[in-house]
């Protein structure tokens, strides 16, 4: 009898068998694929970031003794109150006088902004997925679902926050709200995700005239950084994946047929042309979130990807 831990680890082999008990996934892709008109993108870890390195440098006051902490800020408990227009930047000041300077902290929610980039590969997928063709299928609607405060949306939403950062970064970033058919926003609902009710909304505020809250939410993709995010989505229907790893999604659209591979795209990941990619399209796509909800890099699924070619 072969040696089957000469040829695969403990846990390789597990989910080798994984796969080979989930090999009827990919029927139901092929499903949902056909069905899918509208991409839902978060804002924050999908396709913009927070510099702060750039914060803790800039807005330390020289009569503060305590070094500024941007993580620690948007950590504190009562930052989603900000967001859900709960709370006051004075709010939030407060709860964290013991270890930040109050002023400091009141000033950074409010330019916030100013710290604001974009995630070049996560702009780049934005990009091949508004840049459909029609010869193939019909243009997605694009929508921006996000927990955000009115003190950084207003400081981003404009086209000069678009101009800036790409002057900043060295390439031209789209400007996603132009492009969105439709925005929510927690402080529009006073309500968080993961809270169904902020789902519920959106189905409600954005779906066209005459079509039905679960036809829409069927047609409608969600991309997210947060596993309970995806979670609460999918409780009113919603088909969502997961972004903890850019390289991920871009495997799991691909996955989904939303998209067509792009070497712009592949340029911020790091494969061997071409028998390296062939391997990826062996995994079916929960298999592909389930590795992206477990690891935020390949290291794993690329050795299983060499074993299964």
């Amino acid at each position: 009898m072969m040696n089957i831990k000469g040829f695969f680890s403990f846990r390789a082999f597990l989910l080798t068998l994984l796969f080979l008990s989930s090999s009827n996934i990919c029927a139901s892709i092929d499903i949902q694929k056909k069905r899918i008109y509208n991409i839902v993108f978060d804002l924050f870890g999908v396709l913009l970031r927070i510099d702060k390195k750039q914060a803790d440098q800039e807005m330390r006051t020289p009569q503060s003794n305590t070094q500024f902490d941007s993580e620690a800020v948007m950590s504190s408990p009562r930052w989603g109150e900000l967001d859900s227009e709960n709370a006051t930047p004075e709010d939030i000041a407060s709860t964290l006088s013991q270890t930040q300077d109050t002023d400091s902290v009141v000033n950074y929610i409010k330019n916030i902004g100013k710290y604001v980039k974009p995630i070049h590969i996560g702009m780049e997928i934005y990009e091949q997925i508004v840049a459909y063709k029609p010869k193939y299928r019909r243009k997605y609607n694009t929508y921006i679902l996000s927990n955000v405060s009115k003190y950084c949306l207003a400081q981003i939403h404009e086209q000069d926050f678009f101009d800036r950062v790409s002057a900043e970064q060295g390439f031209k970033c789209p400007n996603i709200f132009k492009n969105a058919t439709g925005e929510v926003y927690s402080f529009f609902t006073e309500t968080l995700k993961p809270d169904v009710r902020i789902y519920d909304f959106f189905l409600d505020f954005c779906r066209p005239a005459g079509v039905k809250t679960q036809t829409f939410a069927e047609k409608t993709l969600f991309i997210d950084d947060s596993k309970r995010n995806l979670e609460g989505a999918r409780k009113t229907g919603i088909l969502a994946v997961s972004c903890q790893c850019h390289s991920i999604l871009y495997f799991s659209l691909l996955a989904l047929d939303i998209i067509d591979r792009n070497k712009k795209i592949e340029q911020h990941l790091t494969w061997e042309e071409p028998k390296e990619f062939a391997r990826f399209k062996l995994f079916s796509l929960n298999e592909l979130q389930d590795f992206d909800l477990i690891a935020h890099d390949l290291a794993d699924l690329r050795s299983l990807a060499v074993l299964r070619s």
